[in-house]
């Protein structure tokens, strides 16, 4: 049976939440241990994917009038606006067997416990593959993706995922609640805001306009039981000094030069 370790940071700033993804995918590597992250952001922060162009894409007027933070993530994909979500990170060693598989298959079966643990607690989630161009977002939530987390049709988790020589990162936000005005408020558009939004909400839910009664801890214990049945391995729980978090790390997640780069 495999070890992994498990981490739960609770809240963070937006750079530091980003540095300690990085750092965990260094510490990975070195240790040779796939680890496992739940975390929160301490103010709500609108994320960018690592090859989207942030003057194109974010108002930032209405960024700062709102009090929202900004990150630039070190993974692909679109905007996603962090709020009432539980987010989730894996990183993985090169060489684990996650590596041996394409981007979408390890992508695919990361995202098995989490339908898992949601159809434990009643929430009927699937994989879906569907290929919907009903609209072209700047919104990771928005707009489709090769594999997403669906409840009743609506998208409900949004994740992304990048390789380098160090192995796998992975992570994505778990909607609690979801404000559709917020995201489009913030967002750069061609598409007139209102159909925007108009559409998002035939295409975005939460946990909570499912019905989810239950507290986040319980959602997150379902989702390591369902880590452990699905992977079959032990978790060992570290800490963040553990991890040993690199300052460069924080200063990149924190720079002009990363997050306004394109």
């Amino acid at each position: 049976m495999e070890e992994w370790f498990l981490l739960d940071t609770g809240e963070s700033s937006p750079e530091y939440n980003m540095a300690l993804d990085e750092s965990m995918l260094y510490f990975s590597y070195k240790n040779k241990i796939p680890i496992l992250r739940f975390y929160k952001w301490s103010l709500p922060t609108l994320s960018i994917g690592y090859f989207q162009k942030a003057h194109e894409t974010v108002n930032f007027s209405e960024l700062s009038k709102k009090g929202f933070g900004f990150v630039r993530r070190p993974t692909g994909g679109r905007a996603v606006l962090h709020d009432k979500e539980i987010t989730y990170s894996v990183a993985a060693p090169f060489k684990h067997r996650l590596l041996e598989k394409s981007i979408i298959d390890s992508y695919d079966l990361l995202c098995k416990p989490i339908v898992k643990a949601f159809n434990k607690l009643g929430i009927s989630a699937y994989l879906s593959t569907d290929n919907d161009t009903e609209v072209n977002s700047p919104s990771c939530f928005a707009a489709p993706t090769l594999k997403d987390i669906k409840v009743n049709g609506k998208k409900i988790v949004g994740s992304a995922q990048m390789r380098d020589k160090r192995g796998l990162l992975q992570h994505g936000s778990i909607l609690i609640s979801v404000n559709i005005e917020d995201i489009f408020t913030v967002l750069k558009t061609n598409v007139d805001k209102n159909k925007l939004i108009s559409i998002s909400k035939r295409k975005i839910t939460s946990l909570i306009n499912e019905g989810y009664k239950e507290n986040e801890e319980k959602l997150k214990e379902e989702i390591i039981k369902a880590f452990i049945e699905i992977f079959d391995i032990n978790f060992k729980a570290i800490n963040t000094p553990q991890i040993g978090i690199i300052s460069e790390c924080v200063l990149k997640y924190s720079s002009y030069e990363w997050n306004y780069r394109i």
